[in-house]
């Protein structure tokens, strides 16, 4: 029951990697392709959100 907040979260970002396809093979190839900006797309999403909860601290 410790470690359960931890387990909860782990299993909502699967999903959610899961959902938005960042987990797939072929956005994967794509992104190594430079043929979509899906996976960037993720990427900058996820730099920009991380640079403004730093700055709020």
């Amino acid at each position: 029951m410790r470690y359960f907040k931890y387990i909860v979260v782990g299993v909502l970002f699967g999903v959610t990697l899961f959902k938005t396809e960042a987990v797939s093979w072929f956005r994967i190839f794509e992104m190594f392709h430079f043929q979509s900006f899906h996976m960037y797309g993720i990427i900058f999403f996820i730099c920009l959100n991380r640079d403004c909860d730093c700055s709020v601290d």
